[in-house]
């Protein structure tokens, strides 16, 4: 079931903390989305957030339960745990939980490839700025030169009298 406006509304001010956040939709869930990277996700009203080995043990100790599903006959359990329910109630503490999901969201192996290729692609449109000019001027001159018809070069004395000029 898609959001509500009201929610992300919510959800959007519970992590103004972190910067402007928007919504998409990932895996059939709500993904939150901040500089480029998912944060977390709603599923069924509760917010799983990113995580990483470091911080994983924190929301294990505050009961976050981690977000699994069956791939075939393999379960596999996400590094996105369930929020702890007090964060909802304290801005200051949830202003932490988010910047270190928010940090593990940017230091995941998907987002650190991604960004990578980016640079990469970005890097050749640089280079490839560069080149252009010269490759422009190169086909100037192929123009040119097939613009140039083949012949007998008159000398002066025939370009001035007339002689030797093609009907």
């Amino acid at each position: 079931m898609p959001l509500t406006p009201e929610f992300r509304a919510f959800v959007s001010d519970l992590f103004a903390c972190i910067g402007p956040v928007g919504f998409k939709r990932a895996f059939g869930l709500d993904a939150i989305i901040a500089e480029g990277v998912m944060v977390g996700f709603l599923l069924e009203s509760r917010i799983h957030l990113r995580t990483d080995p470091e911080t994983r043990p924190l929301y294990e100790a505050e009961g976050g339960q981690p977000f699994t599903f069956m791939k075939g006959k393999e379960l596999i359990v996400t590094s996105y745990l369930t929020m702890p329910e007090r964060l909802y109630d304290d801005p200051d503490e949830l202003a932490i939980w988010a910047r270190r999901a928010l940090e593990a969201a940017l230091q995941s192996p998907t987002a650190v490839k991604r960004r990578a290729k980016q640079a990469k692609a970005a890097s050749r449109k640089g280079s490839k700025r560069m080149e252009e000019p010269a490759q422009q001027r190169k086909a100037a001159k192929r123009s040119v030169a097939k613009d140039r018809k083949p012949g007998k070069v008159r000398s002066r004395s025939e370009r001035s009298s007339g002689r030797g000029r093609r009907s």
